[in-house]
């Protein structure tokens, strides 16, 4: 019996050290896995983070490379705006369309209607003197030289607009023209070539009338033809249009 029990209770201990030596191998296998699942956690969690940082500096140089591509857009648009006047500004509208796209009609080439010189200049600020009425006055056209008789064209073309007499300045004609432009011819020879009449069409350089001594406000005056010129309405110098240093050459065979 004796030895019996020894033998029994040496079972009883390698049983039970068995079984704490399978505890402790389960411990550690649990502790391992455990870590396993830790460094995996950390690792994902490093990978998010990464692929969130690269995101980020593809959106950024994406957004720098657009921001870039804007610059260098608005800086040509500057230079194209800058090539005039060696300014920064709009460019100038197309002086041949409206702002809507509308043809705008320009006004013609004006001629010399005489071929004669200016004897009276154009001036609306300053009065100048009238030797008719003995004062100073303003003077809403230019005197142009011509003898008594001589020709008179049309300075561009046209359609004759109005001929009328006027109680001051004699027999009076005036042409439209394209571009709002207005041309009156004053102080002419009471008999008008046939044909010369409202609604008639005529071309720069045609015989419209001839020079008379019909204006009792510049009678005494050398013989002249008073031309005007009007823009939109607005009286303008003629000179501004018309070069009359040298007269007007294609008139002297006509």
């Amino acid at each position: 019996m004796n030895n019996n029990s020894k033998e029994n209770r040496k079972a009883n201990l390698y049983v039970t050290l068995l079984v704490i030596l399978m505890m402790i191998a389960v411990v550690v296998a649990i502790a391992g896995a455990v870590v396993r699942n830790v460094n995996t956690d950390t690792n994902a969690a490093d990978t998010t983070r990464s692929v969130h940082k690269v995101q980020d500096t593809v959106k950024a140089d994406t957004t720098a490379n657009a921001d870039s591509s804007q610059s260098k857009e608005d800086a040509v648009r500057s230079d194209e705006f800058a090539e005039k006047d060696g300014e920064t500004k709009a460019p100038e509208a197309d002086t041949t369309v409206d702002v809507d796209g509308t043809p705008v009609e320009q006004l013609p080439q004006f001629v010399n209607p005489t071929g004669g010189m200016i004897m009276q200049n154009y001036s609306m600020d300053v009065p100048v003197f009238s030797p008719t009425m003995n004062d100073y006055r303003t003077h809403k056209g230019v005197d142009i030289s011509v003898g008594a008789g001589d020709k008179i064209c049309a300075a561009a073309d046209g359609v004759i607009e109005e001929v009328w007499d006027d109680p001051m300045m004699g027999k009076c004609l005036s042409i439209a023209h394209a571009g709002g432009g207005v041309s009156t011819y004053s102080n002419l020879c009471e008999e008008l070539p046939a044909g010369i009449t409202a609604g008639v069409s005529v071309q720069a350089g045609d015989i419209i009338a001839a020079a008379g001594e019909s204006a009792l406000a510049e009678i005494a005056q050398e013989p002249h033809l008073h031309f005007e010129l009007q823009v939109n309405g607005v009286s303008v110098n003629p000179a501004d249009y018309i070069d009359f240093t040298n007269g007007d050459a294609q008139f002297e065979d006509q």
